[in-house]
């Protein structure tokens, strides 16, 4: 099942974010893990609860959740994707745990979203 939201706002270039939720099982984050890690010129932080690895020549970061983390099992994967002049930020979401709790942690990055876009926007206008 999947789960998309997009909001989409227009000042000097357009500027949107997406977040996508699909279930998997652990072998799946297993997988995406595995993916993340082999990527060259990779950098790792470890937060409390989630381990953050930024691939920069793919604009992509990913942030797989530590077993104190309430979503764990989980990872979100993180792109910034350049189109057509606009700059969008989507987030793609996969759990093997309890939705609501993972949810809940998309929404933060859905709040984190809407914090840079305000940011580029207060640049683009000047303020």
């Amino acid at each position: 099942m999947r789960v998309i939201l997009f909001l989409s706002v227009f000042f000097l270039t357009q500027f949107a974010h997406s977040i996508e939720y699909i279930g998997v099982t652990q072998d799946g984050i297993d997988s995406a893990y595995k993916e993340a890690m082999s990527k060259p010129g990779i950098s790792i932080t470890e937060e409390y609860s989630y381990k953050k690895i930024a691939v920069p020549s793919e604009r992509t970061t990913y942030y797989f959740t530590l077993p104190e983390h309430p979503a764990h099992p989980a990872v979100v994967i993180q792109e910034v994707i350049e189109e057509n002049g606009a700059i969008y930020l989507q987030a793609t979401g996969i759990t093997a745990g309890d939705r609501d709790i993972f949810e809940q942690w998309l929404r933060n990055f859905e709040q984190m979203h809407e914090r840079v876009r305000k940011q580029m926007q207060n640049r683009a206008s000047g303020s």
